[in-house]
């Protein structure tokens, strides 16, 4: 499963447990101990799949769930989509859209306003002083590696093409049959690591931050939050929503923030970034 929920979501619901526990029947406490142990998978079982798992009726969930205080497993269901959603991928909140027979269409303007939505949460809680360390660290950098997977491995593409084209000398790591941390074995101290990591945090991402950390190099974390795994492995990092209850999460706020560093970068040598620009221009054809 990907997602996991988070300890304030289970102690919520354990609490609920624990309060009515002695009036429970044997069956119920069976139900809800296999809730409290697959807590995540829940929210995308039916009632009859649950049933037929445990071998109880369906009338035993509807009656745990009253128990516990709602009108039924649709609206306890409901209750724990809600509290794991920060924790949920894109993917898994798409199907949770596509499990609902009450879901409708996503219009162009639905999806418009989800990204506004996180353009505008990157702008009200805009760190300048955070945003000019992370500029000041990558225009001292010698080499700038950038990787993420998934999703993010576009953004980490789209970062390396993007101060390329300002003569900065950047690399996206991709997946090639070796790690993230094989591919950084040439890096040096004076080089910067940008790390990009949303749910579903992958592993090997973390990992190779946490080696570029440890080699005492500097990494730049872009994520979520501030309990995402990559922050313990930051020099510095941005918090940036990616939102999104769609196919595939939010790009439009990391968007704004990847062309914001590289406008800075080439503003801070404009030389540079002249020289890199006419380059490629000369190189057009004709």
């Amino acid at each position: 499963m990907s997602g996991t929920m988070n300890s304030n979501s289970i102690s919520k619901l354990s609490e609920k447990v624990k309060e009515n526990y002695n009036n429970f029947t044997k069956t119920e406490r069976r139900v809800a101990d296999y809730l409290l142990e697959n807590v995540n998978s829940i929210v995308f079982l039916s009632i009859h799949e649950i049933a037929r798992r445990l071998n109880v009726g369906s009338g035993s969930i509807m009656r745990l769930a009253t128990k516990l205080g709602y009108d039924g497993f649709a609206s306890l269901k409901k209750d724990l989509t809600a509290l794991i959603q920060e924790d949920l991928t894109p993917l898994d909140k798409f199907k949770l859209m596509l499990d609902d027979p009450n879901a409708s269409p996503n219009t162009i303007e639905q999806i418009a306003r989800n990204e506004v939505a996180n353009i505008n949460s990157l702008v009200n809680n805009f760190n300048e002083e955070k945003f000019n360390n992370i500029v000041n660290i990558l225009s001292k950098a010698e080499n700038i590696y950038t990787m993420g997977l998934g999703l993010s491995s576009h953004l980490a593409n789209l970062t390396s093409y993007m101060m390329r084209r300002i003569g900065i000398k950047a690399f996206a790591l991709n997946k090639l049959g070796i790690t993230f941390s094989d591919q950084l074995m040439p890096a040096g101290k004076k080089d910067v690591l940008i790390a990009y990591s949303f749910p579903k945090y992958s592993p090997e991402t973390i990992d190779a931050a946490k080696y570029f950390y440890e080699n005492k190099a500097k990494v730049i974390g872009v994520t979520n939050k501030l309990t995402a795994p990559v922050i313990q492995y930051s020099t510095e990092y941005m918090l940036v929503k990616s939102d999104s209850k769609y196919i595939a999460g939010s790009l439009g706020a990391v968007s704004v923030l990847i062309y914001a560093i590289v406008n800075d970068l080439a503003l801070r040598d404009k030389q540079r970034a002249k020289s890199a620009i006419e380059d490629i221009i000369k190189k057009r054809p004709k």
